[in-house]
Order: structure tokens, then sequence, then C-alpha cells
């Protein structure tokens, strides 16, 4: 479809609920289009990403303080102890998987924004809600959701040796120790690019931060029973036997065989 009275180009955008269908490039281009449509080629707000952006750690700092005074067990990159920042991790794919969280949170954030402003004097309700969970809670749920739980599989993998007997105590141990089996390094490698054609979700952060963590799974696999790691065997054994003095010159004072610039008598 052509206007040919328009004195711009027309850029493409995505709207939810109306039974639209979109082309394997418009749903990998999704967050671009997203950010496109608070550009000021449409609605001149372009300044939407940048309060997503502020308000993501915020956000997060305020929900994990919270569970924190609750009691309930989180987990976490940097906190503050005695009055200063502390970092720590024990393996990289941690780092990957605070960098997914932040990325769907903040497109999130930024779809919620975007959602508000086309609503905008729509009455039809379901739009709205299709919106606001086929699009931002779900795909952005999920991504947050995986990459917890995949993060505190890996910081209980010591415990779950010394884990306590019980009937919900077995399901979440049994749970986590799937959770972080080094053969489903595939799957969650999988599983990230998933989200790429999730409407957005991540804003391609997430998703590649959770196909990194795919990888550097994999690295666990040399842990496992069921891989097995051989040298080559071949071992280079130098024998040196002892010249008897003035029988013949010694060792360092032979001529070597090996290229080198060598200072001597």
């Amino acid at each position: 479809m052509v206007n040919s009275t328009a004195e711009e180009d027309i850029v493409w955008s995505a709207v939810i609920g109306l039974g639209e269908r979109f082309t394997f490039v418009e749903l990998l281009s999704f967050p671009v289009f997203v950010l496109i449509n608070h550009g000021p080629t449409w609605n001149d707000v372009g300044w939407t990403w940048i309060v997503a952006l502020a308000c993501t750690p915020l956000l997060m700092l305020l929900v994990r303080a919270t569970l924190k005074v609750c009691k309930v067990p989180i987990v976490e990159l940097v906190t503050i102890k005695d009055w200063k920042l502390a970092v720590f991790f024990d393996d990289w794919r941690e780092v990957f998987y605070e960098i997914a969280v932040v990325g769907f949170v903040a497109m999130a954030i930024e779809e919620t924004i975007h959602l508000i402003i086309a609503t905008q004097g729509i009455s039809d309700v379901n739009s709205l809600m299709i919106g606001l969970f086929a699009v931002i809670i779900i795909p952005n749920g999920l991504g947050i959701a995986l990459a917890l739980n995949n993060w505190t599989a890996l910081r209980f993998r010591e415990k779950l040796k010394s884990w306590p007997s019980g009937c919900c105590s077995k399901c979440s141990k049994g749970w986590f120790e799937l959770s972080s089996n080094p053969w489903l390094a595939p799957l969650e490698i999988a599983t990230g690019g998933s989200f790429f054609f999730l409407f957005g979700a991540g804003a391609f952060v997430g998703p590649a931060a959770l196909m990194i963590t795919g990888i550097l799974r994999l690295l666990d696999l040399r842990h496992s029973k069921y891989v097995l790691f051989l040298s080559t065997g071949i071992e280079k054994k130098v024998n040196y036997e002892k010249v008897p003095d003035g029988t013949a010159e010694s060792v360092a004072d032979q001529q070597s065989l090996i290229p080198g610039i060598y200072i001597g008598r």
C-alpha cells in the first residue's frame, strides 16, 4: 500500500490485537519499530527509552529491597554491604543473567509507556489487554523468569549436595538439579534465540545474554561423567648422560644443533 499524497516516508509499525500477521523480519525488527513509533517520525516522544533505562535499575533495586525485607531469598550481582558497593559472582554466567534481566525489564517498561501512549482515547479494552499481556507481561516475564530460575540453580549448585529432606525439598532439589544440568545448554541457547521473535522481548539484549549463558554452560560439560578429556599421550623424554672429565668436551662446550645466538669461549 502506497500513499501517493504523503510528503514523508511511511514507516511500518506493528499494531497488536487486530488479527495482524508478521513476517520473519518484522518479528525480528519489533524492538526497532517500537522505538521508531516514539521517534520524530510518528508521535515525537523519543525520550521514552531514556526513561525506561533510568527506571530499570531503580525498579530492580526497589523490588529486591522489598523481597529482602520480606525475608525472600533473591539473587543479585551488586549489593551494598557495610556502606560499600559489593560485586560478587562465582561464574560469568551470573553477569549475563543480570544483563538479561535488565534487558527484559527495560523493554517491559518501554513497551508499557508505548502502550499507554498508543491507547489514549481508545475505548476498546480488549486491545489494551492483548497488548498488556500478549506483548509485554508474558514475553518479558518469561525471559525474566527463565534468567532468574537458571541463575538460582547456578547459585544452589553446591548447596544441592546437602539439600534438606522433605517432599517439597525433594521437588525443589530435583528442579534445580535439572535447571543446572550442563546438557541443557543447547536448549538454553535455542530458548534465548526464540525471544528475538517474541514481540521485541528483551530488546535484543535479553535474548543475546541468554544465548551467551547457554554457550558458557557448555563449559560445565568438562565436569560431566559422560565426557572424558584425553591428552595426546605424547611425552618427550630427554636423557642427559654425564661426560667424564678430561675425556671429551662438556655439553656446554659442544656446538648446539638448535638455531640461535650462543656466547662462549
